[in-house]
């Protein structure tokens, strides 16, 4: 109960007890995309991306879980979450990609501070696609 009782629920039922604090979460929508279904013969899709909010990692090197869920009524869809700190060098993890609803730790090298990041979608949708992207940042020391 201490780590994930009642009064510990984030976005999407992540549990955020004492050694958990949430620094971000956004829900992106994407329109169908162009061509999808729409009898035009095309077969080709340019990704559709959108900017996240700037967000704060405490962690120390930053440690953190990175939530994508994909919400109703949305299908299966492939997305590219690209994350990065907004200090100069600016290098970031690895982007991450993947179908639907995926949860992943992710270990950077980089500083504490501001990040920022980008999500792409990568399949043809014939509706609205929602996700909810979540940044819950580790206090264990």
């Amino acid at each position: 109960d201490t780590n994930c009782g009642p009064g510990h629920s984030g976005p999407g039922g992540l549990c955020l007890g004492p050694s958990w604090s949430l620094s971000f979460s956004q829900v992106v929508t994407f329109p169908p995309s162009p061509g999808a279904d729409d009898g035009s013969g095309f077969d080709f899709v340019v990704p559709t991306s959108q900017k996240l909010q700037q967000f704060e990692l405490r962690s120390e090197p930053p440690t953190f879980l990175l939530s994508i869920e994909q919400l109703p009524p949305s299908q299966d869809v492939l997305w590219k979450v690209q994350l990065s700190p907004l200090h100069p060098s600016g290098w970031g993890p690895d982007p991450v990609t993947g179908w639907g609803t995926q949860h992943q730790v992710i270990v950077d090298r980089s500083s504490v501070g501001s990040w920022s990041g980008e999500v792409s979608l990568l399949s043809q949708t014939s509706e609205m696609t929602r996700l909810r992207l979540s940044v819950v940042d580790t206090r264990i020391e």
